[in-house]
């Protein structure tokens, strides 16, 4: 992995599952292992599987079949556009979701008519992907050829794959992925968007994809109501020698005019924060009153407010 550029050992890198599911199924069939309760991948049927175009509509026989549609299609494509912007930031390109978006229910509505999958981006499959050098879809066409080819004549090799081979495969590949150094930025920059980020990972981690991103998106969406409801307020100043105002405490040094206390609004106000507003520019006009202040004017500067 660390092999300069050009080296000879570079491509090792490439063909490491490859290598890793060889040796396992050589050395599984060779000392028998399956005899000493290893767990291996076992036989599975092979074939094509049958075409079933001409059941278009058994939903009336299975009402429950509508909610666990609607739940695949949600949980795929959340699960589909985080790991391919995961991938997108990390290779630099730029993700277009509405074309993920398109691109699974083609998937889906071909694929539903050979018993297949309900296809999304899967984590670990596009991890090991991106980790082996894929960089185009013709990578997922290669894949689907190779697995066609396995299903349909060799399937019986694959009775002794180890499943720890299978898994070594699939964390080599999700390691990649892990981006501490982004946990400790947002620790320093902002606590809450750190919450975010180690909910959602500790929620991936012990309670599946699904469980993890529903925990990150609730939270996310927790943090933006309370961040309206409870809107930033900030005393503003005159920055000395312009006609500029800016927070006082961002820029300490700015001034006060005489009886005049001006604030700023950082968000719309709605029913769910007016009566905070309220109350922020209460608790302002009293502080400066404490200090012996009398205050004539009170400047609501409302630049950050779309509407009333």
């Amino acid at each position: 992995k660390r092999s300069r550029k050009g080296s000879p050992l570079k491509w090792l890198r490439t063909v490491g599952p490859l290598t890793v599911s060889v040796l396992g199924i050589a050395v599984c069939y060779g000392a028998r292992l399956d005899k000493y309760g290893i767990p291996l991948v076992g036989e599975f049927t092979g074939g094509f599987p049958q075409v079933t175009y001409g059941d278009l509509f058994p939903l009336p026989s299975q009402v429950s079949f509508i909610t666990t549609s609607f739940s695949c299609a949600i949980v795929g494509l959340l699960e589909s556009v985080s790991i391919a912007k995961r991938l997108a930031a990390k290779n630099k390109y730029h993700l277009y979701a509405n074309q993920e978006l398109r691109a699974l229910g083609f998937s889906n509505l071909v694929g539903a008519g050979f018993s297949a999958y309900p296809a999304t981006g899967s984590f670990s499959r596009s991890a090991v992907s991106n980790d082996t050098g894929c960089k185009t879809q013709l990578g997922g066409c290669v894949t689907a050829v190779a697995v066609l080819i396995t299903c349909l004549f060799i399937t019986k090799p694959f009775y002794y794959m180890p499943m720890s081979g299978l898994g070594a495969i699939v964390i080599s590949g999700v390691l990649g992925l892990l981006d501490f150094e982004e946990a400790l930025y947002l620790f320093r920059m902002n606590k809450v968007d750190f919450l975010v980020w180690m909910a959602s990972f500790f929620g991936t981690l012990f309670l599946g994809a699904e469980m993890g991103l529903a925990i990150a998106i609730g939270l996310a969406l927790l943090f933006v109501i309370y961040e309206s409801a409870f809107p930033q307020i900030v005393e503003l100043g005159r920055l000395q020698g312009t006609t500029v105002y800016r927070s006082l405490k961002q820029y300490p040094n700015a001034k006060r005019l005489p009886s005049v206390v001006v604030l700023r609004v950082g968000a719309p106000i709605y029913f769910a924060n007016c009566s905070y507003v309220r109350e922020t520019f209460e608790r302002f006009v009293e502080k400066h009153e404490r200090r012996g202040e009398k205050v004539r004017v009170l400047v609501m500067e409302m630049s950050p407010v779309s509407h009333v």
